[in-house]
């Protein structure tokens, strides 16, 4: 007899530190209007937690130091995630915009139509 079990990933996404309280904050706003639930973590925690959590998107500060960037962007690839970088420098609006592209374009990806407002 063969037992087997059923695999149920949650529809995710993956905030690295690094951001501020306020991008962490908005992550959580849009993401959690898309139905994705957002995970954080540090950089090396990123790298671990990524094949695992299988997230849709991961959002990285734009200016994370190059060898964690580059494993973190390996990874995503590798599972299928968008990346969203953010940079610190720009105003909130900019921001969200950002990331609700990445929720379209990981929507499309997966072939399912953009939710709407």
């Amino acid at each position: 007899m063969t037992i087997t079990h059923q695999v149920f990933i949650e529809p995710a996404a993956l905030a690295v530190t690094g951001l501020t309280e306020e991008h962490l904050v908005l992550c959580i706003e849009v993401f959690g209007r898309a139905g994705l639930k957002v995970h954080r973590a540090d950089p090396e925690e990123a790298r671990e937690r990524l094949g695992k959590l299988l997230p849709h998107i991961v959002v990285v500060a734009a200016d994370l130091e190059r060898e964690h960037r580059e494993a973190i962007d390996d990874r995503a690839v590798a599972v299928g995630a968008i990346v969203a970088p953010l940079d610190r420098d720009h105003d909130l609006a900019t921001i969200e915009r950002v990331l609700e592209e990445a929720v379209a374009n990981a929507r499309k990806q997966r072939g399912r139509k953009p939710r709407t407002a």
